[in-house]
């Protein structure tokens, strides 16, 4: 079975709090874990940005899960392709609090990748998503942290 990369942004139906995130984020982990899935999430209270890595039977199973959760709507496909390796190989879910702690650093790398600085994932293609998101990775997340210890280093530090 191939390895592919999907990346989708999403709004949240209403505004999720750190503590709904974190269950979100816990429960997400071991999922992906048990299913070789792994990749990245960046979030404010009501954007999403995720990129999905894996094989494409359970990366199609993931996002049409997703698209059947009443807490996404506006669910929109950035990019969907095949891999020759994963960007995000060592993380089931990393993920970035976009408005939390290091914000400034956050919106000085999105103005690379955003005419505005503003995280809005909907107006973005596809390749500057996994790049900017990339870039996110490797400045705010040591490679080093394991993936379930990174939810709850992210979440708690905001």
């Amino acid at each position: 079975m191939s390895l592919v990369r999907l990346i989708y942004a999403s709004r949240a139906t209403k505004p999720m709090s750190m503590g709904d995130m974190v269950s979100m984020l816990d429960a997400a982990s071991e999922h992906n874990r048990v299913r070789g899935l792994t990749g990245i999430l960046a979030f404010d209270q009501e954007t999403f940005l995720q990129i999905l890595e894996g094989s494409s039977q359970e990366v199609n199973s993931l996002y049409h899960r997703i698209a059947r959760d009443p807490r996404h709507q506006r669910l929109t496909l950035l990019g969907y392709g095949e891999l020759i390796e994963r960007e995000f190989a060592d993380w089931g879910m990393a993920n970035i609090d976009v408005s939390g702690q290091d914000a400034s650093a956050r919106k000085a790398t999105l103005l690379k990748y955003r005419e505005l600085g503003r995280f809005d994932p909907f107006s973005m293609s596809g390749e500057s998503a996994l790049r900017l998101l990339s870039a996110w990775r490797h400045q705010l997340l040591p490679a080093s942290v394991p993936a379930i210890q990174e939810c709850r280093v992210t979440a708690t530090s905001a």
